[in-house]
């Protein structure tokens, strides 16, 4: 009908496009062109599609197999289409000095512009009350390197900021405890110092003094897993400043990263971004066995905002990292502004209590699960996902060392 007229622009391109081809209607690739630009258009579009709740109508509809000559042998059933599973490989370029067999060589990643698969979670479906198993695909993406004048300048104009979580950071005995004995002050009272101070006097001999026995943490032995929201949102600004979230998280990162190095802690940064179930994005900033030096800093530098925020698949990624280290206290802390979401999934709950479930799951094998949330102005979820105890909220970068002593004290518990 030429004389309809639809308010959607879409539709209207659509037609457009069909009209414009009036003397190729005949051939089936016109179809195909056509179908290709309108599709491209919905994904920049970024229409949300619920497949929990998806249903074609009308339910009768036939695909059309019937009419099809597939040319196959007489009572020979058609040929099943295997699962093609298909490992992804990413390059690396060893330096021309390197040993073989020598593992400590630094590679430089030649980094393609599609992510590499790594792993599989499952994610929790409220309404059903069960996890969908296998339902979200982590890939590993490159990061981008930035300058490390980002670095130098974070470090230069937080002079103080940075001396004092340093300080925070030493002070902070996380490990397991050990107990001395023979003490003249303590807690509690050392029984076998007690048995021999009155076997002295019943000797008439003088008792040593020393039965009490006190515990104390004199080392250090604790993993932090730093994991950076990088969605889309994170461009927005904090609320009651003139500076993105975005800038906020990766200079929180800055300033936690140097006092962690400082001391030796063990620690791996990671950044985390989505596009749909399929392609939840974690960028490898620094890994645990990586020394924080210029690599790691320019990619932290240049990290990006971009996409959605599926919270539970990323938090799923971090804690398997962070389980596999053989450390006292595990510590996994999330830089975020809040609110969980995806292009695939409509319902706001669903991704917030999956979110919820998967920091459950982490504290079965003994991971702290800590959250930073920055103020964007935005309805958040913090509390309600990490519990009201485990959330530290700043609006600025000079508030962090309040917020993390509480943390480390909790940590030393």
């Amino acid at each position: 009908d030429p004389d309809y007229d639809d308010p959607d622009a879409w539709v209207n391109k659509g037609r457009a496009l069909f009209y414009a081809e009036r003397d190729r209607w005949e051939e089936p690739l016109v179809s195909r062109m056509i179908g290709g630009l309108l599709g491209n258009d919905l994904g920049q579009m970024r229409i949300q599609l619920n497949a929990r709740t998806y249903l074609v109508e009308p339910g009768y509809r036939d695909d059309g197999q019937g009419l099809w000559d597939l040319d196959l042998p007489p009572n020979e059933p058609p040929p099943m289409e295997p699962e093609t599973i298909t490992e992804s490989v990413r390059i690396e370029r060893v330096p021309e000095d390197a040993r073989p067999g020598d593992s400590a060589v630094k590679v430089e990643i030649v980094a393609p512009d599609e992510g590499v698969p790594v792993a599989r979670y499952p994610e929790w479906d409220y309404e059903i009350g069960r996890d969908r198993p296998e339902w979200t695909t982590v890939l590993d993406f490159p990061t981008r390197a930035g300058s490390l004048n980002v670095i130098d300048r974070v470090l230069d104009s937080h002079r103080s900021l940075v001396h004092r979580i340093t300080r925070l950071v030493a002070a902070a005995r996380i490990s397991r405890p050990t107990r001395l004995r023979r003490q003249p002050e303590g807690e509690r009272i050392d029984i076998d110092a007690c048995i021999d101070a009155t076997i002295s006097l019943r000797r008439g001999e003088t008792p040593d003094p020393r039965v009490h026995m006190t515990e104390t943490r004199r080392h250090r032995d604790l993993a932090v897993s730093l994991l950076l929201d990088v969605s889309a949102s994170t461009r927005d600004l904090v609320l009651g400043a003139h500076r993105t979230v975005l800038s906020l998280v990766r200079d929180a990162a800055i300033v936690l990263a140097h006092a962690m190095t400082e001391h030796g802690d063990p620690f791996a940064i990671r950044g985390f971004c989505s596009n749909g179930r399929n392609e939840v994005r974690i960028l490898r900033i620094k890994d645990f066995n990586e020394p924080y030096a210029k690599g790691a800093m320019r990619r932290l530098a240049g990290i990006e905002a971009g996409f959605s925020t599926r919270l539970g698949a990323a938090l799923r990624h971090a804690g398997s990292e962070l389980t596999s280290q053989g450390n006292h206290r595990r510590l996994l802390l999330v830089i975020t502004d809040g609110e969980p979401s995806d292009i695939d999934v409509t319902d706001r709950t669903y991704l917030v209590e999956d979110a919820r479930k998967a920091v459950a799951s982490l504290s079965h094998p003994g991971v702290d699960v800590f959250c930073v949330g920055l103020d964007s102005g935005g309805e958040s979820y913090l509390h309600r996902i990490f519990g009201h105890r485990n959330v530290l909220l700043i609006d600025r970068l000079e508030r962090l060392p309040e917020q993390l002593s509480g943390l480390y004290f909790r940590l030393m518990k």
